[in-house]
């Protein structure tokens, strides 16, 4: 099949055709293009439709039809439209979580607070069950993005002391939800992890325990 690239930068600019086929990677048709333009593979990413694309896609799983056109972009150029996303995603968190607030600019990382409002887990805290108690107070977490955002994906710590299945307090990374592991999406935005957040509070995940001495005894 047939693909088109943009190209913006090196000897050779303007639009590349080149053959692919559905198995291969999005990182080894970039190092073909980079090869063949003598471009560093390492100063630039493949994008489609306004996304960037993870090298370790195929074309299949990239959804990249015949005769799509994509673009080969230098990452000082991404860099620059990230800032415009990370004061887009700013907005959309103002709106919905008014308890959630940038602590830089550019807004790279979040602290803000939650709680357990509504459901089961509201229920039997009511009924003075342990841990469940602990669930509807309010909680703080922070939200840390990395310097490749969004290709990977916020880091998150919780900053409250709870006994939850799925949460080590006071350590980077030690909050068990999938929208910011295997189910991050570059595309997915940060309202996204936040619900995500919240609703470990209303729903505990007691088949995916962290190997913890908090998580264990909840």
């Amino acid at each position: 099949m047939k693909i088109f690239v943009q190209i913006p930068i090196g000897p050779s600019t303007g639009l590349a055709e080149v053959d692919v086929l559905p198995e291969h990677t999005i990182g080894e048709i970039k190092q073909q293009i980079c090869s063949a333009m003598q471009i560093d593979p390492t100063t630039v990413a493949l994008m489609y439709g306004g996304s960037i694309l993870d090298d370790s896609l195929t074309v299949t799983q990239a959804g990249i039809p015949e005769n799509a056109q994509i673009a080969l972009m230098p990452w000082d150029i991404i860099a620059g439209s990230s800032v415009a996303r990370l004061v887009a995603e700013r907005s959309f968190i103002q709106r919905q979580f008014p308890l959630v607030s940038p602590v830089n600019d550019p807004p790279t990382c979040y602290e803000g607070m939650l709680r357990c409002e509504e459901g089961p887990v509201k229920e039997l805290a009511e009924k003075n069950i342990w841990p469940f108690t602990e669930y509807v107070g309010w909680h703080r977490f922070r939200l840390e993005l990395p310097a490749d955002y969004p290709i990977n994906p916020p880091q998150v710590t919780w900053l409250t002391e709870i006994s939850h299945p799925n949460i080590v307090p006071n350590i980077p990374g030690a909050v068990c939800v999938s929208v910011i592991g295997k189910g991050w999406n570059p595309n997915l935005r940060l309202t996204a992890v936040i619900n995500s957040l919240s609703y470990l509070l209303v729903d505990p995940n007691p088949d995916n325990v962290f190997n913890h001495p908090s998580c264990l005894k909840a």
